[in-house]
């Protein structure tokens, strides 16, 4: 599973100008398959950009887009679910 969840803008950047725009969230207690799904992620989004983007537990709100990876307390607040996959 996987899903992005942003603030409302005409334009959303996961990276910008060498800089992290967004944040990849997981659970705190993350399926293996999502774990490695978000550091692949995290991988090689810095090798195409040169900006590292932060896996976090807990989503920060100035993260402008949250990735989500894998199933969450945070991303079904949002109605984000694996139901159905």
């Amino acid at each position: 599973m996987f899903a992005l969840g942003q603030a409302e803008s005409a334009e959303t950047y996961l990276i910008q100008g060498s800089k992290a725009k967004a944040e990849i969230v997981l659970s705190v207690k993350p399926a293996r398959a999502a774990e490695f799904g978000a550091q692949e992620l995290q991988t090689y989004l810095e090798k195409i950009s040169g900006a590292r983007i932060k896996i976090v537990t807990e989503p920060t709100a100035g993260a402008l887009v949250k990735i989500y990876v894998g199933e969450s307390e945070h991303a079904r607040d949002i109605g984000i679910t694996a139901k159905g996959l």
